[in-house]
């Protein structure tokens, strides 16, 4: 198959075309976009575990749970140095799970934590956070 190509004119148009149909239809683009993301979701729970334990506490915590609390949350373990820098869960209702995708995620390397501990724990800086927080326990 062979992509047509589009004069700048043509791209514009579509811009204008694309910006109009949001404006006249925008509850139905809102619904629409948030039915397109759950169902990319769900094809995510295939390949993210469904029950797991937080990787700190322990506590039992579930793939897109109803409660914040009980759900999986995606940490940044390195810093913010991973491929995704935003929220991962953003990104994964944004791209579907093909062979890219999955390899980028995986090469993210992200924690699996429960809300609290993703909550407490800091992204950027944890060792010296951790150095900080042993000096103080031992007093």
């Amino acid at each position: 198959m062979s992509k047509k190509i589009l004069s700048q004119k043509q791209k514009i148009a579509m811009k204008v075309c694309s910006k109009k149909h949001y404006k006249i239809n925008k509850l139905y683009v809102l619904k629409q976009t948030k039915l397109r993301r759950i169902k990319v979701m769900k094809e995510w729970g295939n390949i993210v575990p469904k029950k797991t334990e937080c990787a700190v506490c322990g506590k039992v915590i579930f793939f897109r749970h109803k409660k914040r609390y009980k759900t999986i949350h995606f940490d940044h373990r390195h810093g913010g140095n991973e491929p995704i820098k935003g929220p991962p869960s953003t990104w994964m209702s944004s791209n579907r799970p093909n062979e890219r995708s999955l390899a980028l995620f995986l090469k993210s390397d992200f924690g699996l934590l429960c809300g609290w501990c993703n909550y407490f724990i800091p992204t950027k800086d944890r060792l010296k956070w951790l150095d900080n927080l042993t000096n103080y326990i031992k007093g």
